[in-house]
């Protein structure tokens, strides 16, 4: 029984009965990889590289399943991307690669390694065989009676001979847990524990619902699928050696005999307590007993119901009896099995997660430079170890998404992106026991595939382009650390974050404030670590938003002019009144079609102020305007132009300058009030004709003159 990432509790209890068998095997567990101490993105990662010239990780953009490296050469990203977990985080917070084997938990039971959620194995006696807890929701996998001490090796714990002959074996991956009855002997099948598969698969919070393809799908309230029990099967050791060990027996040979075994779905209700839902495999029967009692059965026997996260990562679908989602074991296998009976066809889908940019968008069509899908073929039927074109190639293709429903039946549509071809044939791994990295360029593919939809993930699907053929069958590789299958895509980053904002003629000594309406605004534009333009030497354009707080004064929009990586870029803004801005800046990368991450720059509009209103105050008394006293010390009223909130003085000029009548310095200014206006004490006048005028000032610049009105006064007794 396999059981993936569980999710979110839910509020009801659910319940599965499931036979399970077991069989060990030890995986091998390669070194944890050496970890930066600092998180790099991927424009760090950049100008490392090109610093040392030497491929450098971006660690910022580390996940599971995607790693991210920095050519020093080109300047592009190199993502290698796994349809599975290919690292997990330490204790510490630092990626390793992941570990499915099984060391002491310090209490007693056993816990996975370095997986991607914590998996704990029982270590013998009453309580839960397997659990695994992923935040609040958890499962667990219950045996009717006390257990043995199980006999751990590797990833596999083998509880032997809970009943005679008949061993129970729990296997543990980096995201979840499996389980197998090992049925040893004739003798040992027909005892009842094997006929009534006595195992339940418990989650709390979770309910339960029958899919299309008799699966069990667990969910939460929402709607949300936890996990999913395909349909269970069987299958006995024909095809296997002689001197197989259990893992190797935990996969069925070519040759093997095997049966499927349905599911059925109960609920129960308890008093005060919540609806239980079970999923059971029915008792074995049909063509699954005669399996067992079949004096032509190779054993030992293995049965096999398991259960999966809903994870989608992983489908294998076949023309007959194994129509299961994500239980696809260490091996994929495509083509016809046209060498034992059964005779079937077998389809593998992989989903893998396209790459995110710094931004958060996702790569698009034009970054992508080469997209390869690589794939490690362990067998293929001919005995000839050289004749490496044997039988039909095998294709590659996008699809639509696959779920837990998908089948033989209701398999994903194609994509009209067409298809790869590869031949390579390893030969048979009972005589060549060889590997091979089968690799197909997708890269056209990808290309359009990014360009047609719109998606998170994207699908491929692999078959054998006759699958009439027996001879195109294959088998290939799945390991723990996520090295195959994968996908690898290389493609151009983000460019640059605009820089050097800059304003032209500034204000002497304040380089981002201008007293003037229309300015003139720049930035330097770059690609990645500066790395050249890739297909046209002018590649770059600025996008200009600008704003006054959160109000939108100049709509985005891209600059006429263009330039290569690390030029300056100028853009007219016309019209600013005074103010405070903010100019939102991106890279625009022509060949690419894509942005870079967004730049915020302030700057000032500080315009010089407009032309005061004032008067006189004229003295009480005196009735003969438009004259004025002649040796008198007289006022004048002065107010701002609403559109100058900064104003800071107002100044009076008498014939032409700041000198009173009699020609000594006058010092004529007044300082604003807090509603923008002065009252300024000016004279007194000798006697004549006078011209008076007042300007506005504030700490840039000075306003026009107003002058009076007449503009020449006649100050007389």
């Amino acid at each position: 029984m396999r059981l993936g990432r569980a999710v979110a509790a839910a509020t009801c209890s659910a319940a599965i009965g499931l036979g399970f068998l077991l069989v060990p095997g030890t995986p091998a567990v390669a070194e944890a990889p050496p970890t930066p101490d600092a998180l790099l993105s991927e424009d760090a990662a950049l100008a490392l590289a090109k610093k040392t010239g030497v491929p450098v990780v971006a660690s910022k953009l580390t996940t599971e399943n995607l790693l991210v490296t920095a050519d020093p050469g080109s300047g592009l990203l190199r993502a290698e991307i796994s349809a599975g977990v290919a690292r997990v985080k330490d204790d510490q917070g630092n990626w390793r690669l992941p570990s499915a084997n099984l060391v002491p938990d310090g209490k007693g039971a056993w816990r996975t390694e370095a997986g991607s959620v914590p998996v704990t194995v029982s270590g013998g006696g009453n309580g839960p065989l397997a659990k695994m807890q992923d935040g609040a929701a958890g499962l667990e996998f219950q045996w009717a009676g006390a257990l043995p001490k199980p006999i751990v090796a590797g990833n596999l714990a083998t509880f032997a001979e809970v009943a005679p002959g008949v061993d129970l074996v729990v296997r543990a991956a980096v995201d979840g847990v499996e389980s197998f009855l090992v049925v040893k002997s004739a003798e040992a099948a027909t005892n009842p524990i094997v006929r009534s598969v006595p195992i339940k698969a418990v989650s709390a919070g979770m309910t339960a619902s029958k899919l299309g393809n008799d699966a069990v799908a667990f969910s939460n309230p929402a709607g949300g699928r936890g996990f999913v029990v395909p349909p269970a099967y069987m299958w006995d050791s024909k095809g296997q050696r002689t001197d197989a060990r259990l893992g190797e027996l935990l996969e069925p040979a070519n040759e093997a005999t095997t049966a499927a075994i349905d599911a059925s779905l109960a609920a129960t209700t308890k008093a005060a307590a919540p609806t239980t839902r079970t999923a059971s495999f029915a008792a074995i029967a049909g063509e699954a007993v005669s399996i067992l009692e079949d004096p032509a059965t190779v054993y030992p026997v293995v049965i096999d119901p398991a259960a999966t996260t809903t994870q989608t990562y992983a489908v294998r679908v076949t023309e007959d009896f194994n129509k299961y989602n994500s239980d696809i074991g260490s091996r994929g296998k495509i083509g016809y099995n046209g060498w034992s009976s059964p005779y079937y066809k077998s389809r593998m889908y992989y989903q893998f997660n396209w790459p995110i940019n710094t931004s958060g968008s996702r790569i698009n069509s034009k970054q992508i430079t080469a997209a390869e899908f690589q794939y490690l073929q362990t067998h293929s039927p001919q005995h000839s170890c050289t004749d490496n074109d044997f039988g039909p190639t095998v294709k590659v293709q996008f699809h639509n998404t696959i779920s837990s429903s998908t089948t033989w039946s209701s398999q994903p549509g194609t994509h009209p992106v067409g298809s790869v071809t590869n031949d390579y044939a390893v030969g048979h791994e009972d005589y060549c026991n060889a590997t091979y990295r089968q690799k197909w360029n997708v890269t056209t593919m990808a290309q359009q595939e990014r360009a047609d939809y719109d998606r998170q993930t994207f699908t491929v699907g692999i078959r054998s382009s006759d699958e009439g053929d027996k001879n195109g069958w294959r088998e290939y590789r799945h390991n723990s650390t996520g090295d195959s299958p994968k996908m690898v895509v290389t493609y151009e980053p983000e460019p640059a974050v605009p820089a050097n904002f800059a304003i032209a003629n500034p204000y002497p000594g304040e380089p981002l404030v201008s007293v003037r309406a229309d300015n003139t605004l720049s930035v330097r534009l770059a690609t990645a670590a500066g790395y050249a333009c890739r297909t046209t030497t002018a590649c770059l354009k600025a996008e200009f938003t600008i704003k006054s707080g959160s109000t939108v004064v100049r709509a985005a929009a891209l600059s006429a002019a263009s330039t290569a990586s690390g030029g300056l870029v100028a853009v007219p803004v016309n019209g600013l009144g005074s103010g405070s801005y903010t100019a939102v800046v991106r890279t625009y990368n022509v060949d690419t079609q894509l942005y870079s991450t967004a730049a915020s720059f302030g700057f000032t509009v500080d315009l010089p102020p407009g032309i005061p209103t004032w008067s006189w105050v004229i003295p009480d008394g005196w009735t003969n305007e438009p004259t004025l006293p002649a040796d008198t010390a007289l006022q004048i009223q002065a107010s701002r132009n609403p559109a100058n909130p900064d104003l800071q003085q107002f100044c009076v000029y008498v014939d032409g300058s700041q000198v009173d009548a009699n020609g000594a310095a006058a010092g004529l200014c007044a300082a604003t009030d807090a509603n923008g206006a002065a009252t300024i004490d000016v004279g007194p006048f000798e006697l004549g004709e006078h011209q008076v005028s007042v300007a506005a000032q504030d700490a840039r610049s000075t306003s026009p003159e107003r002058l009076d009105d007449p503009t020449q006064r006649t100050f007389s007794w």
